[in-house]
């Protein structure tokens, strides 16, 4: 199974149900909405559990609170209470179902786990990529990504990902190099 996993990439998170039909809300870690209703590959992954095939009947983006994030109406999901049981679960595609991307532009899933270098300097692992929001949730489309850079001791650091800052991105090595200003990895120690 782990094979099976390593070659798919995380779509959406289930946050909650949001709806009287069984919908439920997502964190969505896509830029192509599309995908949803476009792969017939998709999977769905609940804790400890196997993967299972899953379709997405239709998906609408919210406004308001919910900005940023996608509602999606899974086949045989109907209910409130169905939806419920989906919280915290994983949907996946297949990584050949991706849609291309344009240079300097990277899915975050491919950018997880690689070791982040400042200089020559190993840093630790990218953990995650946050993107910045309001006190309410939504995105703020301007803002810097962050990398969640998790070191060797457990510590988080939080790195802007700024173009001014990145020599390399080598995803076939799983590494991402930067050169930072002097003090910004000691900043997050403080």
């Amino acid at each position: 199974m782990q094979g099976a996993q390593a070659d798919t990439r995380l779509l959406a998170r289930i946050v909650r149900p949001q709806g009287r039909h069984g919908e439920v809300l997502c964190e969505s870690h896509t830029d192509f909405p599309e995908q949803f209703t476009g792969s017939p590959n998709l999977s769905l992954r609940l804790a400890d559990q196997h993967p299972q095939p899953v379709v997405v009947e239709y998906f609408w983006k919210p406004l308001g609170r919910n900005a940023g994030r996608i509602v999606l109406k899974l086949q045989g999901v109907d209910s409130i209470s169905a939806a419920e049981a989906l919280r915290g679960a994983s949907i996946h595609m297949p990584v050949s179902e991706r849609v291309a991307v344009e240079d300097a532009r990277y899915f975050v899933s491919d950018l997880v786990g690689c070791d982040f270098f400042d200089g020559d300097r190993c840093l630790g692992k990218v953990a995650d990529v946050q993107f910045p929001t309001t006190t309410s949730g939504k995105q703020l489309l301007d803002a810097t990504a962050l990398f969640v850079v998790c070191t060797d001791s457990g510590t988080e650091l939080l790195i802007p990902f700024a173009n001014e800052f990145t020599r390399a991105i080598n995803l076939e090595d799983r590494c991402i190099y930067m050169e930072l200003p002097n003090g910004l990895a000691q900043l997050n120690f403080e």
